[in-house]
């Protein structure tokens, strides 16, 4: 895993063992999939979730808590962006925000994206204004449809 702490401000060596990282990581995953149940999407277990998102991620350590981060380059764009891939609960919009932005720092990269994919109780609007708070600006929404298969529509008028 790589990682590194948050601390008055500035990264640091991490402060946990490997073994300690993955046990947070762990409990962060299986906290987050607890609320993203409530969401409607279909979930992968702790153990594939960690599978996916351990490769490839940066784990930024805010005390025990967790900011996953990742970069990617969008297909239309010739600038690398960093992602924000989950910020664990605790963990203030003021934080995260200057967790990315020496983030950026680090890697050289200009843009930076956070997310509301899975925001508690579906306030993707509210977490979206907090954000713009701290002078984050829209960059895109996304809107999701989601598609019924024959059989699950059978299914559910056999139950009725």
């Amino acid at each position: 895993m790589w990682s590194a702490s948050w601390k008055d401000g500035k990264f640091t060596e991490c402060e946990w063992s490997p073994e300690t990282q993955r046990r947070l990581l762990r409990l962060s995953l299986w906290a987050l999939r607890e609320a993203y149940g409530k969401t409607g999407w279909k979930l992968a277990t702790v153990n594939e979730a960690m599978e996916a998102v351990i490769p490839g991620s940066l784990f930024i350590f805010v005390g025990n808590r967790i900011i996953c981060l990742s970069e990617c380059k969008p297909w239309f764009s010739a600038e690398r962006v960093l992602t924000e891939e989950f910020v664990d609960e605790g963990i203030g919009i003021d934080t995260t925000v200057a967790v990315m932005r020496a983030a950026c720092d680090v890697v050289a990269v200009e843009r930076f994206t956070v997310g509301t994919r899975a925001a508690a109780n579906q306030r993707h609007a509210g977490l979206a204004k907090h954000y713009q708070g701290t002078g984050l600006t829209v960059s895109t929404v996304e809107l999701m449809g989601v598609i019924q298969h024959e059989q699950e529509n059978q299914e559910a008028g056999s139950q009725v």
